[in-house]
């Protein structure tokens, strides 16, 4: 009777957990994991002095998003 009981409480602990966690993912992925993502690449040739990685991004005021990566190009150089 008492191997019963424990397979009963462990099933119930998997369980609530299992819905814990799910509800957990729901609620805390509904801002991000849903959104729609649109990536943009620019190149700049001047100094990006100030901008950092998470800088906000805003078009004509309005937030857009955050820069995610900076790195340096490969220059192309024809004579």
């Amino acid at each position: 009777m008492s191997a019963k009981a424990n397979f009963f409480k462990i099933g119930i602990f998997v369980i609530s957990g299992t819905i814990i966690a799910i509800i957990a993912i729901v609620v805390l992925g509904v801002g991000t994991l849903f959104k729609k993502k649109i990536f943009f690449e620019t190149y700049i040739e001047g100094s990006v002095q100030g901008l950092d990685v998470g800088s906000p991004v805003k078009m004509r005021g309005v937030p857009m998003g955050n820069v995610e990566e900076i790195a340096f190009g490969e220059r192309e150089i024809q004579i």
